[in-house]
């Protein structure tokens, strides 16, 4: 019989290598002879992990596996993990960190194989329809966004599985006609794990309601996935233009739909590295109306400062620089890359002409005292700007502009012997401003496209 699988979306090449996670179920052995019988100019490599967690049948497994390898003369590797203590030393459940352990093991041999082999590595996982409709009700049991209910993408970075058109009756059946063996989890007939309560008593009973249930059901999840992907391209630009720097725009927040509001929250804490719930969506909805703060991790709080949600982490700080100002591409430790050109008459002519940017900073060489330094912000730090009258703090000045801590911390500065000449985002001081009589100048421009408080 034939499979029905995600054959013609698969991104194999000929000469690329595909790693295959054998478990010795009937899944993985179904899904490494059907990648070996219809992908023959793919070289193929296995990988088992030994859980220890079913005493000597996680042994036998193993041993099967081997077996199955050296007979379809397959490469390969193994690791043995003790799951229950890694486990209990992450504070994470068995089959959560089992996970963990394998895809790591999985990217960790794929890595390896990588470096010796020509063509691209692939991961391929053994999932299947049956599993696609499990993922999708067990998170709508214990509550998603529409991003959960698309369930498992079909491809992901280097992960393949090509197997999620095909149930797990028709995976059996492939097993059966080929003659080929393989091993059963005994822990899979167990009510202990939620997802196998949904496998053997939800999916039957809405079988019985519907005999293409799972079918169903694993359609919508890939109907859904059309959906989010779309939705998701016009949350970028929602969140493009809420964000300022690195905070939040409250005000044109609230006037994107709601559905756009919590996705550019959730795009938002992906940034900061904070793992994304619906409560946590929740909270800074509320956040946005009362003021006040939360605290994410040990390392992250987010507040609403005036008009803006604002992400304050220790983490984010970065190291103080200072160097010599000079001719050339200068790249702060901070990954910012500035292109400075000095220039032999009025700039004003040539404002177009260099990398097509719009200048940070000119400043009038006539008019510098010493050298320049390009450094960060120092306490007592002062500037003058032309177009504002007054002589301010830098610091108030970021202040006043609602420019975030760390983003503070990101901002070049420049000095001469006498004091600050120039701020990034905010131009030259007064005392250095190009005018009429310059005829040489400093030209500072921002190399790395639209500056990220720009974007809004």
């Amino acid at each position: 019989m034939s499979l029905r699988s995600n054959r013609d979306d698969l991104p194999f090449q000929e000469g690329d290598t595909v790693v295959v996670g054998l478990s010795g179920g009937a899944d993985s052995v179904c899904l490494t002879h059907w990648l070996r019988e219809n992908f023959p100019g793919l070289r193929l490599a296995a990988c088992h992990i030994n859980h220890q967690l079913r005493g000597e049948e996680s042994d036998r497994d193993e041993r099967f596996v081997e077996a199955f390898c050296e007979q379809e003369q397959i490469p390969l590797y193994r690791e043995t993990v003790s799951v229950r203590e890694r486990a209990k030393a992450l504070c994470l459940s068995e089959e959560e960190c089992g996970r963990e352990v394998r895809y790591a093991f999985f990217e960790e041999t794929a890595q390896k194989l990588e470096q010796k082999m020509d063509g691209r590595v692939w991961i391929a996982t053994a999932h299947t329809q049956t599993d696609q409709a499990e993922t999708v009700l067990f998170r709508l049991a214990r509550g998603s966004a529409l991003k959960g209910l698309c369930g498992i993408p079909p491809v992901r970075g280097r992960i393949v599985r090509p197997l999620l058109g095909a149930s797990r009756e028709e995976i059996e059946a492939y097993c059966t006609e080929h003659g080929l063996s393989y091993v059963t989890d005994s822990t899979n007939l167990s009510c202990g794990y939620s997802r196998n309560r949904i496998r053997l008593q939800v999916l039957p009973e809405l079988s019985r309601i519907n005999h293409a249930a799972v079918q169903h059901i694993a359609k919508t999840a890939g109907l859904l996935a059309e959906d989010e992907e779309f939705l998701q391209r016009c949350a970028l630009d929602a969140y493009h233009r809420v964000l300022q720097g690195d905070q939040l725009d409250i005000q044109q927040l609230l006037r994107e739909p709601m559905a756009m509001r919590r996705r550019a929250l959730a795009l938002w804490l992906s940034q900061w590295k904070v793992q994304v719930f619906s409560s946590r969506i929740e909270e800074l909805m509320r956040l946005c109306h009362t003021g006040g703060q939360v605290q994410y991790k040990s390392s992250l709080m987010i507040r609403k400062r005036g008009r803006f949600l604002e992400a304050v982490s220790p983490e984010k700080e970065e190291p103080y620089f200072e160097f010599l100002l000079k001719d050339g591409i200068f790249e702060s430790p901070t990954g910012e890359s500035y292109k400075i050109q000095t220039l032999d008459t009025n700039p004003s002519r040539f404002v177009q002409k260099i990398y097509k940017n719009v200048f940070d900073i000119l400043i009038d060489c006539g008019k510098i005292s010493g050298s320049i330094m390009i450094r960060q912000r120092r306490p007592g730090d002062m500037i003058r700007l032309p177009y504002r009258k007054c002589t301010k703090s830098v610091k108030k000045l970021f202040s006043e502009e609602k420019i975030s801590h760390w983003e503070r911390s990101r901002r070049f500065v420049l000095a001469d012997r006498q004091g600050v000449i120039g701020v990034e985002g905010f131009g030259a001081d007064e005392r250095v401003c190009c005018d009429k009589r310059t005829t040489k100048a400093v030209a500072i421009c921002w190399l790395k496209g639209i500056r990220q408080d720009d974007e809004g």
